[in-house]
């Protein structure tokens, strides 16, 4: 199975998107992450051990996403940005999360070791983009209720995806 979604990331108030491509085979089991030319341990292990405290049942596959920079390399506040689609493309290839296609899909945000879901909402002029463009594409952005949407981009609800509190909901951990 493969799947792709754009990741989100925002750096000084600027937003730029990344391809995030992923599949899965019967491989060596195991999941590995790539972000560009070099691994991304600290992030593997935070979305096994997100996983297996959640109880999300993987199934004994290879995991591979991998995350194109093209010409600039990723800073690490934005490699932040990146917790979120990230683990939406995993959870998606272990048919745990059923969306059935993520290539329309703008992605970013964080989540905590609690569970609790920091996504990045897009804004500005990045906002005003998706709302000058005529007859292309429209894109969907899983993000939380305070997305605005506009001509090009519609909100796909994250809490209809994945069932973790998110920043500002009453729960403040997933184990209350």
């Amino acid at each position: 199975m493969e799947m792709m979604i754009k990741g989100l990331v925002r750096n000084k108030n600027l937003y730029r998107t990344l391809n995030i491509f992923s599949y899965s085979t019967n491989g060596l089991p195991g999941l590995e992450i790539r972000v560009g030319t070099k691994s991304s341990r600290i992030l593997k292990e935070k979305i096994i051990y997100l996983s297996r405290k959640l109880d999300v049942k993987i199934p004994i596959k290879r995991y591979v996403i991998c995350v194109e920079e093209g010409e600039n390399f990723l800073h690490s506040s934005e490699l932040n940005h990146l917790e979120l689609p990230i683990l939406i493309l995993y959870w998606c290839l272990a048919s745990q999360i059923s969306i059935s296609k993520l290539d329309d899909c703008i992605c970013g945000g964080t989540v905590s070791l609690e569970g609790i879901i920091r996504p990045l909402n897009i804004e500005g002029e990045y906002l005003r983009f998706f709302e000058n463009r005529e007859g292309v594409k429209v894109w969907k952005v899983i993000a939380g209720p305070a997305q605005i949407e506009c001509r090009n981009l519609l909100r796909l609800p994250i809490e209809d995806l994945i069932n973790l509190p998110l920043v500002g909901d009453k729960l403040k951990s997933i184990t209350s």
